[in-house]
């Protein structure tokens, strides 16, 4: 039996319908796919954005800290009694701050030693850098430019001068020490002249010596290692630069 030409169309209509779901459930399956790859990349490029400026705050900021650091040692070789230290200074991109301790404000440390604490911070990051720096300091031990256990004898064109002075030879008023201190006796001959600080009174040398710069008979226990000529208690101690971020 021959199918009827209405047969034929209906049954052409309900495979195009059927086809024209799959091609509906495609489309809107492609569509889906899309929209989910989409957001993934976007969010993708927002992550990579994110660590990128979080990449750069904390180089910033770590670089603000150190340049902090490098800018307190050099006022340091500078001026060695300088603890001001640096508020909200503008690095590049970032800002610091630089706080400075020693031994009169933390125990810990010895008497030739500056902890340096500089702070950067670049957005909302920051980072710390610490720096033990050593400095020239004068021992307790060191009473005068000259200090002895004996009878010291001065000849010739010898110049004691005790005062202190910066590296281009300007005096620094008031910071110097004896010119001579000694346990036992001092003898000022030849053309020898000697001066000193006193009280924060500044001395040329001169001869006679004024006999304020001149330390005879002292009485104190003169140092008999290099370690208590320092200050140091105990052996083995050097000097030391400690360059450490935390």
């Amino acid at each position: 039996m021959r199918p009827s030409a209405l047969t034929v169309r209906n049954g052409l209509d309900k495979g195009g319908l059927v086809m024209g779901k799959y091609s509906l459930i495609t489309i809107a399956g492609f569509i889906l796919s899309f929209t989910i790859m989409r957001g993934n990349i976007n969010q993708t490029g927002n992550d990579l954005a994110a660590t990128f400026f979080s990449h750069y705050e904390a180089a910033n900021a770590r670089t603000s800290a150190n340049s902090s650091a490098y800018m307190t040692l050099a006022k340091l070789a500078e001026e060695i009694n300088w603890r001001t230290g640096y508020t909200s200074v503008s690095i590049g991109a970032g800002q610091s701050w630089t706080t400075l301790s020693d031994s009169g404000s933390d125990t810990t440390l010895r008497v030739d030693q500056v902890r340096i604490l500089s702070r950067g911070v670049s957005g909302a990051t920051s980072d710390t850098v610490i720096v033990l720096a050593t400095v020239p300091f004068m021992p307790g031990s060191v009473r005068g430019a000259i200090t002895a256990n004996s009878v010291v004898t001065t000849l010739g064109n010898l110049t004691v001068d005790a005062r202190d002075h910066d590296l281009s030879g300007t005096l620094i008023p008031g910071a110097g020490t004896l010119g001579i201190s000694t346990t036992q006796t001092v003898n000022q001959g030849g053309g020898s002249d000697i001066g000193g600080t006193n009280s924060g009174t500044d001395y040329p040398p001169t001869k006679p010596a004024n006999p304020v710069v001149l330390e005879e008979n002292a009485a104190y226990t003169f140092p008999t290692t290099p370690d208590e000529v320092l200050g140091w208690a105990d052996e083995n101690r050097g000097f030391e630069d400690v360059f450490s971020p935390c």
